[in-house]
């Protein structure tokens, strides 16, 4: 069986470099499935969490923003931000929703801002469901 290789680059760091044999991520209108000789494209990343496959196992992490880049069997994700589970702190994340859910209750008047918090926690309940 043919395999990927997966490569996830942040501007801080090379998160991740692992073959695989298919992955899920979440691109910016809905999850994508890639398997091997998949077609070559470009396209935005969502947030959410990105699933693997690999010839034992599988791993999961959370992803925030940036590009997904298809070419031959070679992905690589461009991300804004990565965090894998070990990185998440889960006693804080409760709060955290509260206190971006208290935002938005009281910024009904600036769009922009709203946008904002409204990314904030879905970043927010891509880390809780990768905790689950």
């Amino acid at each position: 069986m043919k395999t990927l290789q997966l490569d996830i680059v942040t501007p801080s760091r090379a998160a991740l470099s692992v073959v695989c044999k298919n992955v899920y991520i979440p691109a910016e209108d809905g999850e994508m499935g890639i398997l091997e000789s998949h077609e070559s494209y470009v396209t935005l990343m969502g947030t959410g969490i990105v699933r693997i496959q690999k010839e034992e196992a599988s791993e999961s992490l959370c992803v925030r923003g940036g590009f997904i880049e298809v070419s031959d069997d070679q992905i690589t994700l461009l991300a804004d931000e990565v965090k894998f589970a070990r990185e998440i702190d889960p006693k804080t994340l409760p709060a955290e929703m509260t206190e971006v859910d208290q935002k938005l209750a009281t910024s009904q008047d600036s769009a922009i801002l709203q946008a904002q918090l409204l990314d904030e926690k879905k970043w927010l309940q891509a880390q809780l469901d990768l905790q689950a």
